[in-house]
């Protein structure tokens, strides 16, 4: 079974904090660039949210 992709796995990829990428990912306050390279990231990796 293939291991699920975490927010810390999308903050070591992008060098950035695990609490800036789940601020990115969560609509709160971050640089649009940011929120964008998260996001693009996310997508890259197949990143699912589980709320």
């Amino acid at each position: 079974m293939k291991k699920s992709v975490t927010i810390q796995d999308i903050a070591n990829a992008l060098n950035m904090s695990r609490n800036t990428v789940s601020k990115a990912l969560n609509g709160k306050h971050v640089p649009i660039k940011t929120r964008n390279a998260v996001i693009n990231a996310a997508v890259e990796m197949g990143y699912k949210s589980y709320k």
